[in-house]
């Protein structure tokens, strides 16, 4: 989200904005939003959590089905 406010901030300052139309917003989603899009985007956030606060989740269930209550899955398969 950081990374499109910062785009919409550039876009805005350069000057009057050009708006795209419906059909071009669609061919753009159906191309670069999926499940694995968004975990390949989460996934450096993620590592670093991981890497400098490796204590987060003490405390919390996690894991999936069989492990805990499953509230929350972690995992580096982005097929999951």
């Amino acid at each position: 989200m950081e990374r499109s406010c910062q785009a919409q901030l550039l876009a805005e300052a350069a000057g009057t904005a050009v708006l795209i139309d419906d059909e071009g917003a669609r061919y753009t989603r159906d191309r670069t939003a999926s499940h694995m899009a968004g975990w390949f985007s989460f996934k450096p956030l993620w590592d670093e959590i991981v890497r400098s606060d490796p204590d987060l989740y003490d405390g919390f269930p996690i894991g999936g089905p069989g492990q805990g209550d499953g509230c929350l899955t972690l995992s580096n398969d982005p097929a999951v």
